[in-house]
């Protein structure tokens, strides 16, 4: 289990929310937070692979949100909607709170039977849609914020992403997936060691300045 302070990180999801401009984003993100924020706190993003710990699904969500913010501000020439990115980040995943049970060490059925029949798409999307069917929002914005959610699930990745913010935040998604599941066991290899990353082979740096750590003790 990893050693974050989740009240700290919701914290700080709360401030980048006051970072969207659109009143109807603000006011529904930060409601959607505040009423999952107990269960966030309590499940893991994925099993056995990334942010595998206690509130790691809340972890998840932060990382993905400052990865595309990053990206955001690098290519700033490109005129992107920060609100749609940062509200599609840091939703993109609220589904999970009932597709994972509360997270317990050695715990393998992590998975509902509901999961099975909709998976954590649906799930998102739906939870997403009825917050903001509350409010009086134009149908066609209202469906680009629910396209951000569907591009970054498996489910959908035969859709194509038709918003330049959707790219943004789907590669967020992966970039935080892929570094955090290195990262449980990639600082406990000794320099040079080979590895396999899914179907790529991954070495540790032979660099003489770069520290040879070794954790298994």
């Amino acid at each position: 289990m990893e050693n974050v302070n989740l009240e700290q990180i919701y914290d700080q999801c709360i401030k980048l929310i006051h970072q969207i401009k659109n009143p109807i984003l603000k006011e529904c993100c930060e409601k959607i937070l505040s009423d999952y924020k107990e269960k966030l706190m309590r499940k893991p993003a994925s099993i056995n692979r990334y942010h595998y710990y206690k509130g790691g699904l809340l972890c998840h969500m932060y990382c993905v949100a400052k990865n595309a913010i990053s990206i955001m501000d690098l290519y700033a020439r490109l005129k992107m909607d920060s609100d749609l990115i940062i509200f599609g980040s840091l939703l993109h995943d609220i589904g999970k709170v009932y597709e994972y049970s509360d997270f317990m060490n050695n715990q393998s059925d992590y998975i509902s039977n509901s999961h099975e029949f909709l998976g954590n798409s649906y799930k998102s999307i739906h939870i997403i849609d009825s917050y903001l069917s509350k409010y009086s929002i134009d149908k066609e914005f209202k469906d680009q914020v629910l396209h951000i959610i569907a591009i970054t699930h498996e489910q959908e990745r035969t859709l194509p992403p038709k918003l330049l913010e959707a790219i943004i935040v789907k590669y967020a998604d992966d970039m935080d997936k892929k570094l955090s599941f290195v990262n449980l066991w990639f600082n406990k290899a000794k320099k040079g060691t080979q590895f396999n990353l899914d179907e790529n082979e991954l070495y540790k740096s032979l660099n003489e300045q770069y520290a040879n750590t070794w954790y298994f003790e």
